[in-house]
């Protein structure tokens, strides 16, 4: 890219691993560029800035800013002059021209003097994935609105997760947006239990969804199968205690007998029954048992 590429924004001045300070141009002092039409979050923490680097451009995020005089470390270095306007951009990845993918981490690094460039809508949309098969819009990117923001389904229900965040910062929103999203767009598949003791995806997820509650009446009334329980809480329940060890481990066995010729006259189920156990959630006849 030459000197009078409207997008560059400064220069790379020092290199510590995959974080580089990045001393920006005098004439962006102050100002927001303005690129097609689109003022440019210069400077913002969390935007992306892209470095070329031959056949790939690193991509990299906005960690900190600042001018040299007020700088930490950074400005003991004699990386940076007096008065300079600074960036720490944090290396994320890299992407491939010749195919736009992108992908994490990095093969090579750059130079000192190393161009810098804000990053562009074209070039963002190689760094998030657009909605398909196995990805699910969650909202879009705050720095350009017409970039999709998805997840990976099945990184997604394959691994344990967590959305969090003080109150009012919109968890429960995010949350009903991806269950909307899964609901609508072509997930038959998808079999989705909200445990929800405040009420609040009711309204959220309107048709998509069916509301039951233990204080519910007819088909919206709550109910949960015995045999769903694990072995202790159904002795707890039915007897009213759980008894001494030797009670515990009869009705343990007693249990997972039954559980399994359940199962093994299901033709429906293939499941190996020396993997059953007294709490593998299968039908059996309480009656028998006690």
């Amino acid at each position: 890219m030459g000197d009078g590429d409207p997008t560059r924004i400064g220069r790379v001045r020092q290199v510590l691993g995959s974080k580089l300070i990045v001393a920006l141009d005098d004439s962006l002092a102050g100002v927001a560029p303005i690129y097609r039409g689109r003022l440019q979050p210069v400077g913002q923490i969390g935007s992306l800035v892209r470095l070329p680097q031959g056949p790939v451009d690193l991509v990299a995020r906005v960690s900190m800013l600042g001018v040299a005089e007020t700088a930490g470390p950074e400005a003991q270095t004699g990386a940076l002059q007096p008065g300079n306007r600074w960036l720490q951009v944090d290396l994320l990845g890299e992407v491939d021209r010749s195919t736009s993918r992108f992908q994490r981490g990095v093969g090579i690094f750059p130079g000192l003097d190393d161009p810098v460039h804000f990053a562009t809508a074209a070039d963002l949309s190689a760094v998030y994935p657009s909605p398909g098969r196995n990805h699910v819009r969650v909202g879009h990117l705050s720095a350009a609105e017409e970039i999709p923001v998805c997840v990976d389904v099945e990184s997604l229900v394959l691994r344990h997760g967590a959305v969090v965040g003080s109150s009012g910062s919109g968890k429960t929103t995010a949350v009903a947006a991806l269950l909307q999203n899964l609901a609508r767009d072509g997930w038959p598949a998808a079999n989705i239990v909200v445990i929800d003791p405040h009420g609040e995806y009711t309204a959220a997820l309107g048709d998509d969804a069916a509301t039951c509650s233990v204080l519910g009446v007819d088909a919206s009334q709550m109910s949960v199968p015995y045999w769903a329980l694990p072995s202790s809480d159904i002795l707890q329940a039915f007897a009213g205690s759980l008894g001494g060890a030797t009670t515990q481990s009869r009705f343990r066995e007693l249990v997972a007998q039954s559980r399994r010729k359940f199962a093994s006259a299901a033709s429906w189920l293939s499941l190996d029954p020396g993997a059953i156990t007294a709490d593998t959630p299968i039908p059996f006849d309480i009656r028998q048992i006690w």
